[in-house]
């Protein structure tokens, strides 16, 4: 029976799995971190021929009092658990550390409901590893316009990773009521300085989301597939928003932020994050099929069932 560890975190595809990797005995216990090249060893992905790996069915973000504590570490925790043939899991383990999260991570993984892997139509056992990503929030008052100015310099003195950081900071150190259009340029920033993997790999990558930020894209699809009335929308637009609160880098929210505005009549803002998501990396297809949508919102008013 082949036992898979793959990241958890995004539709489980076979580049993504891991192979064996070394495991701690207690699940808190503060390890130095795995380095990437074992994550990342090398597989044979015929062994998984015909086997449907594990997808988590609820997913569940750890501590909110700590994910968005400010002054609190930063980095992903990596863990792995045994989901079962009914769907069970045993309690997660770390296996990449970041001292003063782990038991965080543990705790919001025990929590996870799963949808078994199959082989051949058979359930069966497979271990799964569960990066959990834990960024950094602002201090109280934060003054976000220093945060950028400073993240300017940054970026004019190449140090993008750096400049990244600091315009996320800024996103989260905003005010409430803030103007679209300052969020917005803020966003652009971000887009700008995002960090990218390099190719497809088993080892979390810079890009990886935050749980709660795939939690909340995951309600406000949940919204947009049930709404029927504006305020049905409204509703997916702030699962949206809370999601690009987390992770104003995703770019695919942008698109369908922008359709949940445009079926509530808000064409500016639809307009404006269209264009955010342009500064994605969309296919030459989902990029035509933008800029015609683009066109129309910047023309004439059509009706909301043409917005696709």
């Amino acid at each position: 029976m082949p036992v898979a560890l793959l990241l958890c975190s995004a539709p489980a595809r076979a580049q993504d799995m891991l192979p064996g990797a070394q495991r701690t005995t207690d699940p808190t216990r503060q390890t130095k971190p795995t380095d990437a090249d074992t994550l990342d060893a090398t597989f044979d992905p015929g062994e998984f021929d015909g086997t449907e790996l594990p997808e988590p069915v609820r997913r569940v973000a750890p501590d909110p009092e700590l994910a968005s504590r400010p002054g609190r570490p930063q980095g992903t925790v990596v863990v792995t658990v045994r989901v079962r043939r009914d769907g069970s899991s045993e309690e997660p383990k770390v296996i990449r550390s970041v001292a003063g999260l782990d038991r965080a991570a543990v705790d919001a993984v025990r929590n996870w409901t799963w949808k078994p892997a199959l082989q051949n139509g058979k359930p069966i056992d497979v271990v799964v590893a569960v990066p959990i990503r834990f960024v950094a929030w602002p201090e109280p008052g934060t003054d976000w316009t220093a945060e950028r100015r400073l993240a300017l310099t940054l970026e004019r003195d190449r140090q993008i990773a750096e400049a990244f950081d600091r315009f996320v900071l800024a996103v989260r150190a905003l005010p409430a009521g803030t103007p679209h259009d300052t969020l917005d340029m803020l966003r652009r920033d971000v887009l700008r300085t995002r960090p990218r993997s390099a190719k497809p790999t088993s080892t979390p990558g810079p890009d990886l989301l935050p749980i709660e930020a795939l939690i909340a894209q995951e309600r406000g699809d949940s919204l947009a597939k049930r709404a029927h009335s504006p305020d049905d929308w409204k509703r997916a637009i702030a699962e949206y928003e809370r999601a690009l609160l987390w992770a104003p880098w995703h770019w695919p929210v942008y698109d369908r932020l922008a359709e949940a505005e445009w079926r509530t009549g808000e064409r500016a803002p639809a307009t404006a994050h269209l264009e955010l998501y342009l500064l994605g990396d969309p296919a030459p297809s989902q990029r035509t099929r933008v800029q015609e949508r683009l066109v129309r919102l910047r023309g004439t008013p059509a009706p909301a069932a043409t917005f696709r």
